[in-house]
């Protein structure tokens, strides 16, 4: 990009649901691989490196790869602010249909996150690619199912 040239701004559509993140996710681990352990490959030099399952739907929230540790290098931007909340509540909805306790936290004996929920199951040995994409296109479809008109979770 030239100096003259303006950069890019991202508009953030009020209609971005929880089920556009996860089939969003399910595409970049389609396209550009699926990870166990870390959010991404950061070892990869790839603008679109491998992402676990939390890692493709903050791609797909952010655009880019991004990693919580990257707020504290900049200010707190509204923008981010808002991709966030929509990134946590795709990983909430991915997380109560992979343990639909989840729901009920009070029924854990510990509170747990969706991150926690999400990466272990992600985690698993055995766990497949293609059962990642069934459960992202799944709870994507859930979602959409018990919200008609696209309202907040």
């Amino acid at each position: 990009m030239k100096a003259t040239q303006n950069p890019p701004t991202i508009v953030i559509s009020q209609e971005t649901t929880p089920a556009d993140l996860l089939r969003g996710a399910a595409q970049y681990l389609t396209r550009y691989g699926w990870l166990q352990g870390d959010f991404f490959d950061l070892l990869a030099e790839a603008n679109f490196p491998p992402a676990c399952s939390l890692g493709a739907i903050k791609f797909a929230a952010y655009g880019r790869p991004f990693l919580d540790s990257d707020n504290f290098l900049s200010d707190i931007d509204p923008v981010d602010d808002q991709l966030a909340d929509n990134a946590i509540r795709a990983m909430r909805v991915l997380a109560s249909h992979l343990c639909p306790e989840y729901e009920n936290i009070d029924s854990f004996a510990y509170q747990v996150s969706a991150i926690d929920v999400v990466a272990g199951w992600n985690d698993e040995d055995g766990r497949t690619l293609t059962e990642v994409i069934e459960a992202l296109n799944d709870a994507a479809n859930d979602w959409e199912a018990t919200h008609p008109t696209g309202g907040a979770r």
